[in-house]
């Protein structure tokens, strides 16, 4: 199969992370680590690739209790191998970017701004605070307001997923007293404004 490196506008991906539960002392400790571990892995993936990188990221439970992430990039690299398939240029670094379980990175079958946006949807119906990146992509901002009634940007935070933490004197991974929460939906600064380009192209090309 032949490969070649073009670059373009925005080409969208869907990638999975996983936690090797041999790397971590439970599923916990996977959880309070899992939003760091996966920025950690974005920076490192567009240090060495230098690319152009804009992700949102969903983080799920496994049946395991160990958390997988989900992810929708827009890289400026296209791949010209048949969908799903991602060439290797964009694949290899993608794996070597990530050090604490599989991975696999895909090519959506319905690309464009009707497969983005309805990845999109998907975590936006999942987690109900999180129509706030809707209203984001369609507007350019969020419609909230100060005590002063002035509208004004707020951080999008979505849903917590509440995670039991370790007592040391106990060791138990189920105690009431101490919980730490993780949001379960992310996204780079920049994908906002991108999934906004991409609706306005879609509707434009109607």
């Amino acid at each position: 199969m032949v490969e070649e490196r073009t670059v373009a506008a925005l080409h969208p991906y869907f990638a999975t992370l996983t936690f090797n539960p041999d790397k971590f002392e439970n599923s916990s400790q996977a959880w309070l680590q899992v939003s760091s571990h996966t920025n950690r892995f974005i920076q490192k993936f567009r240090r060495t690739t230098g690319f152009d990188v804009h992700y949102l990221s969903a983080f799920e439970s496994h049946k395991s209790f160990y958390p997988h992430v989900h992810l929708l990039l827009l890289l400026d690299q296209e791949s010209l191998n048949p969908k799903p398939y991602v060439a290797d240029h964009i694949r290899d670094p993608f794996r070597l970017a990530w050090t604490h379980g599989h991975t696999d990175i895909q090519q959506p079958y319905r690309g464009g701004i009707a497969g983005c946006l309805g990845y999109v949807l998907k975590y936006i119906i999942k987690t109900t605070s999180a129509n706030r990146l809707w209203t984001r992509i369609l507007s350019g901002q969020e419609t909230q307001q100060d005590a002063q009634g002035q509208p004004h940007k707020k951080p999008a935070y979505a849903a917590w997923h509440y995670v039991p933490r370790r007592h040391c004197q106990c060791r138990l991974t189920h105690c009431k007293l101490t919980y730490s929460r993780v949001k379960i939906l992310n996204w780079s600064r920049s994908m906002p404004e991108k999934l906004r380009e991409l609706y306005i192209a879609g509707q434009s090309s109607k």
